[in-house]
Protein backbone atom coordinates (compact mmCIF):
# COMPACT_ATOMS: atom_id res chain seq x y z
CA UNK A 1 0.00 0.00 0.00
CA UNK A 2 1.06 3.46 -0.61
CA UNK A 3 2.69 5.03 2.43
CA UNK A 4 2.62 8.86 3.70
CA UNK A 5 6.21 9.79 4.22
CA UNK A 6 7.12 13.86 5.88
CA UNK A 7 8.82 14.35 2.44
CA UNK A 8 5.96 16.96 0.64
CA UNK A 9 6.52 19.22 -1.69
CA UNK A 10 6.47 21.93 0.95
CA UNK A 11 9.57 20.24 3.04
CA UNK A 12 11.38 19.59 -0.17
CA UNK A 13 11.54 23.42 -1.11
CA UNK A 14 12.41 24.18 2.99
CA UNK A 15 15.16 21.27 2.56
CA UNK A 16 16.75 22.79 -0.40
CA UNK A 17 16.30 26.79 0.31
CA UNK A 18 19.73 28.27 0.03
CA UNK A 19 21.58 25.07 0.13
CA UNK A 20 21.29 23.00 -2.75
CA UNK A 21 21.84 25.68 -5.76
CA UNK A 22 21.07 23.50 -8.50
CA UNK A 23 17.90 22.56 -7.13
CA UNK A 24 16.94 26.13 -6.45
CA UNK A 25 18.09 27.21 -10.24
CA UNK A 26 15.38 24.63 -11.64
CA UNK A 27 12.68 26.15 -14.09
CA UNK A 28 9.46 26.65 -12.16
CA UNK A 29 6.19 24.41 -13.33
CA UNK A 30 4.50 25.95 -15.64
CA UNK A 31 0.74 26.80 -15.02
CA UNK A 32 -1.96 24.30 -15.93
CA UNK A 33 -3.33 25.30 -19.03
CA UNK A 34 -7.22 24.73 -19.74
CA UNK A 35 -7.90 21.68 -21.19
CA UNK A 36 -7.87 22.24 -24.96
CA UNK A 37 -11.17 21.45 -26.82
CA UNK A 38 -12.43 20.45 -30.23
CA UNK A 39 -13.90 22.73 -32.82
CA UNK A 40 -17.32 22.82 -33.65
CA UNK A 41 -18.26 21.07 -30.20
CA UNK A 42 -20.51 23.35 -28.06
CA UNK A 43 -18.17 23.52 -25.11
CA UNK A 44 -15.51 25.30 -27.75
CA UNK A 45 -17.74 27.35 -29.22
CA UNK A 46 -19.09 28.73 -25.82
CA UNK A 47 -15.51 29.57 -24.67
CA UNK A 48 -14.37 31.34 -28.23
CA UNK A 49 -17.42 33.61 -28.21
CA UNK A 50 -16.48 34.65 -24.63
CA UNK A 51 -13.58 36.32 -26.72
CA UNK A 52 -15.65 38.53 -28.27
CA UNK A 53 -17.34 41.84 -27.39
CA UNK A 54 -20.83 42.86 -28.05
CA UNK A 55 -21.86 46.22 -29.15
CA UNK A 56 -22.59 47.02 -25.51
CA UNK A 57 -19.20 46.87 -24.57
CA UNK A 58 -19.98 43.45 -23.09
CA UNK A 59 -18.47 39.89 -23.51
CA UNK A 60 -20.93 37.46 -25.24
CA UNK A 61 -22.00 35.05 -23.35
CA UNK A 62 -24.00 32.78 -25.35
CA UNK A 63 -27.56 31.42 -24.14
CA UNK A 64 -28.02 28.39 -23.52
CA UNK A 65 -31.15 28.41 -26.08
CA UNK A 66 -28.88 29.72 -28.88
CA UNK A 67 -26.43 26.31 -27.43
CA UNK A 68 -29.17 23.95 -28.55
CA UNK A 69 -29.71 25.73 -31.95
CA UNK A 70 -25.83 25.77 -32.74
CA UNK A 71 -25.47 21.88 -31.27
CA UNK A 72 -27.47 20.77 -33.74
CA UNK A 73 -25.91 22.74 -36.58
CA UNK A 74 -22.60 21.13 -34.97
CA UNK A 75 -24.66 17.75 -35.06
CA UNK A 76 -24.12 17.94 -39.11
CA UNK A 77 -27.63 18.24 -40.12
CA UNK A 78 -27.55 19.78 -43.96
CA UNK A 79 -30.47 22.25 -43.24
CA UNK A 80 -31.46 24.24 -40.19
CA UNK A 81 -34.60 26.35 -39.36
CA UNK A 82 -34.74 28.37 -36.38
CA UNK A 83 -38.12 30.45 -35.92
CA UNK A 84 -38.09 32.91 -33.18
CA UNK A 85 -39.52 36.17 -32.33
CA UNK A 86 -37.77 39.46 -32.64
CA UNK A 87 -35.46 40.93 -30.48
CA UNK A 88 -34.41 37.76 -29.14
CA UNK A 89 -30.64 38.31 -31.33
CA UNK A 90 -30.92 35.83 -34.15
CA UNK A 91 -28.73 37.95 -36.18
CA UNK A 92 -25.88 38.45 -33.66
CA UNK A 93 -26.21 34.75 -33.12
CA UNK A 94 -25.67 33.55 -36.65
CA UNK A 95 -23.41 36.59 -37.19
CA UNK A 96 -21.60 34.55 -34.25
CA UNK A 97 -21.85 31.70 -36.05
CA UNK A 98 -20.20 32.84 -39.66
CA UNK A 99 -17.23 34.08 -37.79
CA UNK A 100 -16.74 30.43 -36.11
CA UNK A 101 -17.04 28.88 -38.86
CA UNK A 102 -14.83 30.92 -41.07
CA UNK A 103 -12.14 30.78 -39.01
CA UNK A 104 -12.46 27.00 -38.12
CA UNK A 105 -12.90 25.59 -42.00
CA UNK A 106 -10.69 25.27 -44.59
CA UNK A 107 -11.54 27.43 -47.48
CA UNK A 108 -15.06 28.31 -46.17
CA UNK A 109 -17.35 30.43 -47.99
CA UNK A 110 -19.84 31.77 -46.30
CA UNK A 111 -23.03 33.31 -48.71
CA UNK A 112 -25.82 35.63 -46.76
CA UNK A 113 -28.51 36.13 -48.57
CA UNK A 114 -32.32 37.92 -47.48
CA UNK A 115 -35.26 39.21 -49.42
CA UNK A 116 -33.28 42.67 -49.63
CA UNK A 117 -29.48 43.55 -49.50
CA UNK A 118 -29.76 45.63 -47.34
CA UNK A 119 -31.59 43.35 -45.05
CA UNK A 120 -28.59 40.98 -45.19
CA UNK A 121 -26.33 43.78 -44.66
CA UNK A 122 -27.84 43.95 -40.64
CA UNK A 123 -26.10 40.33 -40.37
CA UNK A 124 -22.60 41.54 -42.40
CA UNK A 125 -22.47 44.54 -39.94
CA UNK A 126 -23.29 42.53 -36.88
CA UNK A 127 -20.40 39.94 -37.57
CA UNK A 128 -18.05 43.41 -38.96
CA UNK A 129 -18.54 45.10 -35.72
CA UNK A 130 -17.52 41.82 -34.10
CA UNK A 131 -14.01 41.56 -35.88
CA UNK A 132 -13.42 45.40 -35.35
CA UNK A 133 -14.76 45.24 -31.21
CA UNK A 134 -12.42 41.97 -30.48
CA UNK A 135 -8.72 41.59 -30.37
CA UNK A 136 -8.07 38.35 -30.86
CA UNK A 137 -10.43 38.36 -34.41
CA UNK A 138 -8.34 41.07 -35.58
CA UNK A 139 -5.74 38.82 -37.01
CA UNK A 140 -7.71 36.59 -38.52
CA UNK A 141 -10.46 38.74 -40.43
CA UNK A 142 -10.54 41.92 -42.76
CA UNK A 143 -13.31 43.44 -43.49
CA UNK A 144 -13.89 45.08 -46.75
CA UNK A 145 -17.21 47.24 -46.59
CA UNK A 146 -17.42 48.32 -49.86
CA UNK A 147 -17.63 44.61 -51.05
CA UNK A 148 -19.49 43.89 -48.29
CA UNK A 149 -17.24 40.99 -47.61
CA UNK A 150 -15.23 39.27 -44.58
CA UNK A 151 -11.96 37.61 -46.08
CA UNK A 152 -10.92 34.98 -43.48
CA UNK A 153 -6.76 35.38 -43.44
CA UNK A 154 -5.69 32.19 -41.86
CA UNK A 155 -8.05 29.43 -43.43
CA UNK A 156 -8.79 31.29 -47.29
CA UNK A 157 -12.02 30.35 -49.09
CA UNK A 158 -13.90 33.55 -50.50
CA UNK A 159 -15.22 33.88 -46.83
CA UNK A 160 -17.75 35.63 -45.72
CA UNK A 161 -20.22 37.96 -48.34
CA UNK A 162 -23.62 39.33 -48.54
CA UNK A 163 -24.90 38.05 -51.45
CA UNK A 164 -28.04 39.37 -54.16
CA UNK A 165 -31.24 38.42 -52.90
CA UNK A 166 -32.64 37.22 -56.33
CA UNK A 167 -31.74 33.65 -56.79
CA UNK A 168 -31.25 34.80 -61.06
CA UNK A 169 -27.84 36.49 -59.19
CA UNK A 170 -27.03 33.63 -56.46
CA UNK A 171 -25.84 31.46 -58.71
CA UNK A 172 -22.38 30.34 -58.76
CA UNK A 173 -22.11 29.84 -55.31
CA UNK A 174 -21.05 26.66 -53.54
CA UNK A 175 -20.93 27.21 -49.85
CA UNK A 176 -19.62 25.39 -46.68
CA UNK A 177 -22.37 27.40 -44.88
CA UNK A 178 -25.45 29.09 -46.48
CA UNK A 179 -27.57 31.51 -44.01
CA UNK A 180 -30.33 32.71 -45.27
CA UNK A 181 -31.72 35.63 -43.92
CA UNK A 182 -35.75 36.00 -42.18
CA UNK A 183 -36.58 34.19 -44.93
CA UNK A 184 -40.78 34.90 -44.24
CA UNK A 185 -39.74 38.50 -46.33
CA UNK A 186 -38.91 36.37 -48.79
CA UNK A 187 -40.95 36.31 -52.43
CA UNK A 188 -40.36 32.62 -52.66
CA UNK A 189 -38.02 30.24 -51.41
CA UNK A 190 -35.66 30.35 -54.69
CA UNK A 191 -32.57 31.18 -53.05
CA UNK A 192 -32.94 28.88 -50.29
CA UNK A 193 -33.85 25.91 -53.11
CA UNK A 194 -30.91 27.54 -55.28
CA UNK A 195 -28.40 27.43 -52.04
CA UNK A 196 -29.59 24.41 -50.86
CA UNK A 197 -28.89 22.27 -54.13
CA UNK A 198 -25.12 23.53 -54.09
CA UNK A 199 -24.51 21.71 -51.10
CA UNK A 200 -23.23 18.69 -51.80
CA UNK A 201 -20.38 19.85 -53.61
CA UNK A 202 -18.53 20.36 -50.47
CA UNK A 203 -20.42 18.89 -47.93
CA UNK A 204 -21.86 21.90 -46.66
CA UNK A 205 -24.59 23.00 -44.57
CA UNK A 206 -27.92 25.77 -45.25
CA UNK A 207 -29.51 27.75 -41.81
CA UNK A 208 -32.14 29.97 -41.80
CA UNK A 209 -33.80 31.94 -38.93
CA UNK A 210 -36.76 34.35 -39.00
CA UNK A 211 -39.45 35.04 -37.77
CA UNK A 212 -43.37 34.03 -38.08
CA UNK A 213 -44.86 35.15 -41.86
CA UNK A 214 -48.23 35.66 -43.60
CA UNK A 215 -50.68 32.66 -43.47
CA UNK A 216 -50.59 30.71 -47.00
CA UNK A 217 -47.12 31.85 -47.69
CA UNK A 218 -44.98 30.11 -49.25
CA UNK A 219 -42.60 30.15 -46.07
CA UNK A 220 -45.66 29.49 -43.94
CA UNK A 221 -46.30 26.57 -46.25
CA UNK A 222 -43.06 25.23 -46.04
CA UNK A 223 -42.94 25.46 -41.84
CA UNK A 224 -45.70 23.65 -42.13
CA UNK A 225 -44.60 20.72 -44.71
CA UNK A 226 -41.19 20.90 -42.22
CA UNK A 227 -43.76 20.21 -38.86
CA UNK A 228 -46.20 17.46 -40.04
CA UNK A 229 -42.85 15.63 -42.02
CA UNK A 230 -40.84 15.30 -38.82
CA UNK A 231 -40.33 12.02 -37.60
CA UNK A 232 -39.06 13.10 -34.28
CA UNK A 233 -40.84 15.69 -32.34
CA UNK A 234 -39.59 17.57 -28.60
CA UNK A 235 -42.42 20.34 -27.39
CA UNK A 236 -40.64 21.96 -24.03
CA UNK A 237 -43.47 25.02 -23.66
CA UNK A 238 -43.22 27.20 -26.39
CA UNK A 239 -40.40 25.67 -27.95
CA UNK A 240 -41.12 23.07 -30.47
CA UNK A 241 -37.93 21.08 -32.00
CA UNK A 242 -38.41 18.61 -34.85
CA UNK A 243 -36.21 16.56 -36.87
CA UNK A 244 -36.95 15.34 -40.36
CA UNK A 245 -34.42 13.30 -42.42
CA UNK A 246 -31.32 15.60 -42.45
CA UNK A 247 -33.22 18.51 -41.54
CA UNK A 248 -33.65 19.92 -38.12
CA UNK A 249 -36.38 22.84 -37.16
CA UNK A 250 -36.30 24.72 -33.92
CA UNK A 251 -39.51 27.34 -33.39
CA UNK A 252 -40.47 29.81 -30.06
CA UNK A 253 -43.70 30.18 -30.70
CA UNK A 254 -46.73 31.32 -28.27
CA UNK A 255 -49.48 28.02 -28.64
CA UNK A 256 -52.52 30.24 -29.77
CA UNK A 257 -53.68 33.92 -29.88
CA UNK A 258 -55.99 33.14 -26.84
CA UNK A 259 -52.68 33.25 -24.80
CA UNK A 260 -51.17 35.90 -26.40
CA UNK A 261 -51.98 38.45 -23.49
CA UNK A 262 -50.36 35.86 -21.02
CA UNK A 263 -47.01 37.38 -20.87
CA UNK A 264 -45.58 34.68 -18.76
CA UNK A 265 -46.40 32.27 -22.20
CA UNK A 266 -45.00 35.28 -24.45
CA UNK A 267 -41.66 35.18 -22.03
CA UNK A 268 -41.70 31.94 -22.34
CA UNK A 269 -41.76 32.37 -26.25
CA UNK A 270 -38.89 34.78 -26.12
CA UNK A 271 -36.09 33.08 -24.74
CA UNK A 272 -33.52 35.83 -24.31
CA UNK A 273 -32.66 37.17 -20.83
CA UNK A 274 -32.93 40.39 -21.54
CA UNK A 275 -36.59 40.07 -22.53
CA UNK A 276 -38.85 40.30 -19.20
CA UNK A 277 -42.10 40.04 -18.59
CA UNK A 278 -41.78 43.64 -17.55
CA UNK A 279 -40.02 44.68 -20.75
CA UNK A 280 -43.27 42.42 -22.30
CA UNK A 281 -46.00 44.64 -20.41
CA UNK A 282 -44.52 48.06 -21.53
CA UNK A 283 -44.53 47.24 -25.37
CA UNK A 284 -47.76 45.96 -25.37
CA UNK A 285 -49.12 48.96 -23.63
CA UNK A 286 -47.84 51.03 -26.28
CA UNK A 287 -50.30 53.23 -27.88
CA UNK A 288 -48.22 53.02 -31.16
CA UNK A 289 -48.16 48.99 -31.16
CA UNK A 290 -50.05 46.93 -34.30
CA UNK A 291 -51.32 43.84 -32.12
CA UNK A 292 -51.43 42.13 -35.41
CA UNK A 293 -48.09 43.02 -37.14
CA UNK A 294 -45.88 43.83 -33.37
CA UNK A 295 -47.67 41.79 -31.27
CA UNK A 296 -49.03 38.58 -32.78
CA UNK A 297 -46.76 38.28 -35.64
CA UNK A 298 -43.30 39.67 -34.32
CA UNK A 299 -43.40 39.08 -30.36
CA UNK A 300 -45.50 36.06 -30.05
CA UNK A 301 -44.39 34.52 -33.25
CA UNK A 302 -47.62 33.60 -34.86
CA UNK A 303 -48.68 33.88 -38.27
CA UNK A 304 -50.63 36.76 -38.98
CA UNK A 305 -51.81 38.47 -42.10
CA UNK A 306 -50.66 41.63 -43.16
CA UNK A 307 -53.02 44.40 -43.43
CA UNK A 308 -50.88 47.24 -44.13
CA UNK A 309 -49.24 46.61 -47.26
CA UNK A 310 -51.57 45.73 -50.08
CA UNK A 311 -50.07 48.75 -51.82
CA UNK A 312 -46.10 49.85 -51.16
CA UNK A 313 -45.77 53.06 -49.47
CA UNK A 314 -43.91 54.02 -52.47
CA UNK A 315 -47.39 53.38 -55.03
CA UNK A 316 -48.86 55.07 -52.68
CA UNK A 317 -46.86 58.20 -52.56
CA UNK A 318 -46.98 58.24 -56.45
CA UNK A 319 -50.91 59.02 -56.55
CA UNK A 320 -50.61 61.20 -53.93
CA UNK A 321 -52.87 64.52 -55.01
CA UNK A 322 -54.72 68.23 -53.63
CA UNK A 323 -57.49 66.88 -55.55
CA UNK A 324 -60.58 66.33 -52.88
CA UNK A 325 -64.00 64.43 -53.09
CA UNK A 326 -66.42 67.98 -53.21
CA UNK A 327 -68.62 67.71 -50.17
CA UNK A 328 -72.27 66.42 -51.04
CA UNK A 329 -70.83 63.92 -53.89
CA UNK A 330 -72.40 60.46 -53.81
CA UNK A 331 -69.44 57.93 -53.41
CA UNK A 332 -69.25 54.09 -52.82
CA UNK A 333 -67.54 52.71 -50.05
CA UNK A 334 -65.02 49.61 -49.49
CA UNK A 335 -65.30 48.41 -45.95
CA UNK A 336 -63.27 45.53 -44.33
CA UNK A 337 -64.22 44.55 -40.72
CA UNK A 338 -62.21 43.64 -37.65
CA UNK A 339 -63.93 42.77 -34.77
CA UNK A 340 -61.27 41.41 -32.17
CA UNK A 341 -57.77 42.05 -33.27
CA UNK A 342 -57.41 43.69 -36.71
CA UNK A 343 -59.30 47.08 -37.15
CA UNK A 344 -62.40 47.66 -39.34
CA UNK A 345 -61.82 50.28 -42.45
CA UNK A 346 -64.39 52.37 -43.92
CA UNK A 347 -62.46 53.75 -47.17
CA UNK A 348 -64.74 56.18 -49.45
CA UNK A 349 -64.10 56.32 -52.70
CA UNK A 350 -65.21 58.75 -55.94
CA UNK A 351 -65.75 56.53 -58.77
CA UNK A 352 -66.02 59.73 -60.86
CA UNK A 353 -65.55 57.61 -64.41
CA UNK A 354 -64.76 54.33 -65.34
CA UNK A 355 -60.67 54.67 -65.43
CA UNK A 356 -60.60 57.58 -62.40
CA UNK A 357 -60.97 56.83 -58.56
CA UNK A 358 -60.22 59.28 -55.95
CA UNK A 359 -59.89 58.05 -52.01
CA UNK A 360 -61.75 60.28 -49.55
CA UNK A 361 -59.46 59.87 -45.65
CA UNK A 362 -61.13 56.70 -44.52
CA UNK A 363 -62.25 56.24 -40.99
CA UNK A 364 -60.31 53.14 -39.15
CA UNK A 365 -61.77 51.60 -35.89
CA UNK A 366 -59.32 49.89 -33.84
CA UNK A 367 -61.47 47.21 -31.43
CA UNK A 368 -60.60 47.37 -27.43
CA UNK A 369 -58.02 44.26 -27.82
CA UNK A 370 -58.74 43.41 -24.12
CA UNK A 371 -60.98 40.10 -25.05
CA UNK A 372 -64.08 42.06 -26.32
CA UNK A 373 -65.44 42.74 -29.46
CA UNK A 374 -65.47 46.09 -31.04
CA UNK A 375 -69.12 47.66 -30.53
CA UNK A 376 -71.57 47.32 -33.48
CA UNK A 377 -72.95 51.14 -32.26
CA UNK A 378 -69.32 52.04 -33.18
CA UNK A 379 -69.21 50.80 -36.38
CA UNK A 380 -72.85 52.09 -37.38
CA UNK A 381 -71.70 55.85 -36.38
CA UNK A 382 -68.65 55.86 -38.42
CA UNK A 383 -70.62 54.90 -41.49
CA UNK A 384 -73.31 57.75 -40.71
CA UNK A 385 -69.79 60.58 -40.39
CA UNK A 386 -69.07 59.33 -43.93
CA UNK A 387 -72.47 59.42 -45.49
CA UNK A 388 -73.38 62.92 -44.14
CA UNK A 389 -70.46 64.36 -45.97
CA UNK A 390 -70.90 62.03 -49.38
CA UNK A 391 -74.09 60.12 -49.69
CA UNK A 392 -72.91 56.29 -50.01
CA UNK A 393 -74.26 54.87 -52.80
CA UNK A 394 -72.35 51.24 -52.79
CA UNK A 395 -70.64 49.96 -50.06
CA UNK A 396 -68.63 46.34 -51.28
CA UNK A 397 -66.99 44.42 -48.63
CA UNK A 398 -64.95 41.23 -48.32
CA UNK A 399 -66.71 37.77 -49.58
CA UNK A 400 -70.52 39.96 -50.25
CA UNK A 401 -71.63 41.12 -53.08
CA UNK A 402 -72.27 44.87 -53.68
CA UNK A 403 -75.21 46.37 -52.18
CA UNK A 404 -76.80 49.85 -52.32
CA UNK A 405 -77.53 51.92 -49.76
Amino acid sequence: MPTTTGNTPRDFREKNRGGNARASKKPAARPRTRARLRPFTVEHFRRWAYGLTLDTGDRWEVEDFQIEIVADLFAGYRELWAIVPEENAKTTLFAGVALYHGEHTVRPWVPVGAASRDQAEILFSQAAGFVQRSRRLQGHFRVYEGYRKIACLRTGGRGIKVMAADANTGDGVIPTLALVDELHRHADLALYRLWKGKLGKRGGQIATFSTAGEPGSPFEEMRETIRNAAVERTRDGCHLRAVGRNLVYHEWQVPSAAQARDLEVVKAANPLRRITVGYLEEKLASETLDFGEDWLRLTCNIPTRKTNVAVPEADWDGLETDERVPEGTPVWAGVDFGWLYDTTAIAPFWPRDPGFRLLADPEILSPPRDGTMLDAEEVKAAFVRVHERNPIEVVVAPNTSPSRM
